[in-house]
């Protein structure tokens, strides 16, 4: 915990809950400080904390003159750790509905504006200080961020992406692109909404994927993908910066032999993935590739195994 005198307090305290302003002092008396550097835990520590910033952390005293302008705060057999970070959290995505025309499915999102402020607040009463939005639709994902970052509402610090871009349609989540000059122009129009991050999708192909990427890159944006129609080696070697989701789901990590029945699986959707895991040789030269790809252009995963427990194995 060397550097926690210099961080902003990012702090859980287990079981109770004090409404204090960053502006007050806090003395959190007789708590057990969880040191997650040393893995163990620091019994019976009195925190000070000033403007938001942990100026102290020592052995708790019987006897502590409580000082002008403190609010004190009881630790006794509680627990602080460092706030946890979640990476991947849609705000506002609400329900989501299919219509038919003719044959032909179409996706309708509909945004909760209201839905932004409950998950906030859920987030920072699971001890989540810091989030991260992967895809929305950019207009609420930007106000959400503006929102916390000026106190209109409870929650983390959060970092957004806007609408997310790709190929097909989906009403209020995707924006639909056929070319270079479609995605170029709606990254553009992205990054003066005031997005963190450009979330790109499962169907563009590695050269609007490429396009995206460097444009983005070029405004100063990381990119996050969720990613099927390329497969993560080539997105890794293009400069994807984060792909979401523990599956790789395309065929080149596949024996030829099961390939076609693969693609086949795939019109089940979502629970293809089974499939992929079933064919799937992860001792394969392949999957050895991938690996070391992702690992020499230091491209990071964003797995939310907890969706997929939550979906596949319940």
């Amino acid at each position: 915990m060397k550097n926690m005198k210099m961080t902003i307090v990012g702090i859980v305290i287990a079981i109770f809950s004090v409404q204090v302003s960053f502006a007050q002092r806090v003395l959190i008396k007789n708590v057990n400080v969880i040191d997650v550097e040393r893995g163990e835990v620091q019994e019976g520590r009195d925190l000070s904390i000033e403007n938001g910033v942990i100026q102290a952390i020592s052995p708790t005293k019987k006897y502590r003159k409580k000082e002008e302008n403190t609010t004190l705060i009881d630790g006794a057999g509680k627990y602080v750790i460092p706030g946890f970070i979640d990476t991947h959290v849609h705000t506002a995505m609400g329900p989501a509905n299919v219509s038919f025309d003719g044959e032909t499915p179409h996706l309708t999102l509909t945004p909760l504006e209201e839905l932004p402020a409950i998950t906030a607040k859920l987030l920072l009463q699971y001890g989540v200080t810091t989030a991260r939005d992967p895809g929305g639709k950019t207009e609420i994902t930007v106000q959400t961020k503006m929102d916390l970052l000026n106190d209109k509402m409870e929650g983390p610090e959060l970092m957004v992406a806007g609408n997310i871009i790709d190929t097909t349609e989906f009403t209020n989540m995707v924006v639909k692109v056929s070319n270079e000059e479609e995605i170029l122009s709606e990254i553009r129009k992205q990054k003066t909404a005031g997005v963190d991050f450009i979330k790109l999708y499962t169907s563009l192909s590695p050269q609007l994927l490429k396009s995206g990427i460097e444009e983005s890159h070029k405004l100063g944006l990381q990119t996050i993908a969720h990613l099927h129609g390329t497969s993560w080696t080539e997105a890794s070697n293009l400069g994807i910066d984060n792909i979401v989701h523990i599956v790789p789901g395309h065929e080149r990590y596949l024996p030829e032999a099961d390939r076609a029945a693969y693609q086949q699986a795939s019109l089940m959707g979502s629970f293809s993935f089974y499939k992929w895991f079933e064919y799937v040789d992860l001792n394969s030269d392949e999957i050895a590739e991938l690996i070391q790809t992702l690992k020499s252009n230091n491209t990071s995963i964003d797995p939310t195994l907890v969706v997929f427990h939550a979906t596949f194995f319940w």
